[in-house]
């Protein structure tokens, strides 16, 4: 039985560590013990810019694209550009609703949720170390109907003489988030179905993720920043904006809209911007000062490798404890004190190791 922890990181899908904090101790252990699946690698390995790139051609083909530039934008509307929007919607509703039932687009969304299934079982296989890292996958729509069957004939056969799935006896601490996005133009956090795909193939137990980036994974202390975070001051102005590729540019920039929704300037050079305070960066790199169980020395942790360790440590605390609630170091509590390492265990434990533990699920075949 192997014991792996999952993180959900600050951009990335997740981050996962195999090991404890005494034998995570440098650079090097780290890059070897931990590994992370990016939100933009997600992006990529799932070919998330292609099904745009494919609605705007079948737009185009079927001339409805038109139709889809009188649809207002809601991003900062008030009530009566809701009520266009729905106006517009129920003037079009049926060219729309033709449009989608055609067999383009419904094979557009076909490859799309095939694309999808396919990262989600690399993301599975990657956590379970079942393939290496940037291993190649071929998309739904670059492959063709016969190549798709063949592969679906060789996984059959392959399920058939290999009934036994060692996968199950893995257990996975996974922190519990629910975040639905990151930042603005970014993917989705993709946390309860990652969650959902990891349990098809091991046992996942989902572990409250209170405090676990902010205390030292040794000595349970509150982690300081390493760099000092600065407010960032931006200047801004009341008009409508959009990020816009005119004509003759390379790359796309913010705009300045009137009321009409036509360009007026470029936001950075617009006349009437006036200065506004934004919160603090979040910064990834975490220190704690003078740990004591570092021989009093500055140590540098980065923010979800450390929250990753400190799961895995709550997870293997509550299987020895015998499965008790109240095995979580009290600096991991809600309202515990930082700093204390001993974690409150009630009772007597059911199994005094994690080898006993594993030794009951590979008897109970978990």
């Amino acid at each position: 039985m192997e014991v792996l922890m999952s993180h959900i990181g600050l951009r990335d899908i997740f981050v996962i560590t195999d090991d404890s904090s005494e034998d995570v101790n440098n650079k090097k252990t780290v890059k070897e013990r931990s590994m992370k699946f990016a939100n933009n690698e997600y992006k990529a390995r799932s070919s998330f810019g292609w099904p745009k790139q494919v609605e705007l051609k079948n737009r185009e083909i079927a001339g409805m694209q038109a139709v889809y530039d009188e649809i207002p934008s809601l991003d900062s509307g008030d009530s009566n550009t809701i009520l266009n929007y729905l106006q517009v919607l129920s003037k079009n509703r049926k060219k729309i609703l033709c449009f989608m039932k055609g067999y383009r687009h419904r094979e557009t969304k076909g490859y799309l949720y095939s694309n999808r299934q396919i990262t989600d079982d690399y993301m599975c296989q990657l956590v379970l170390a079942e393939t290496s890292p940037g291993a190649p996958c071929a998309l739904a729509h670059n492959t063709s109907t016969q190549k798709r069957q063949k592969a679906r004939r060789v996984f059959d056969k392959s399920n058939q003489a290999n009934p036994a799935d060692d996968g199950r006896r893995t257990v996975i601490a996974y922190g519990d988030a629910s975040l639905p996005g990151m930042k603005k133009r970014y993917t989705p956090i993709l946390v309860k179905r990652t969650q959902r795909a990891l349990a098809k193939k091991a046992i996942v137990i989902p572990v409250d993720e209170f405090r676990t980036s902010i205390t030292c994974c040794k000595c349970y202390r509150k982690l300081d920043q390493k760099y000092e975070a600065q407010t960032l001051v931006f200047s801004l102005c009341s008009k409508r904006k959009r990020r816009l590729r005119l004509k003759g540019q390379k790359n796309a920039a913010m705009y300045c809209l009137d009321d009409d929704r036509y360009v007026i300037c470029r936001t950075s050079q617009c006349s009437e911007r006036m200065p506004g305070n934004f919160p603090p960066a979040i910064y990834q790199l975490k220190q704690c000062k003078l740990c004591p169980a570092g021989n009093g020395q500055d140590i540098a942790w980065q923010r979800d490798i450390n929250a990753a360790i400190n799961i895995r440590s709550i997870m293997v605390s509550y299987i020895e404890a015998g499965h008790k609630i109240l095995s979580r170091y009290p600096s991991l509590t809600r309202g515990g004190a930082f700093g204390v390492q001993q974690p409150t265990r009630s009772g007597t434990s059911k199994y005094s190791s994690l080898q006993q533990y594993r030794q009951f699920l590979d008897t109970a075949n978990v």
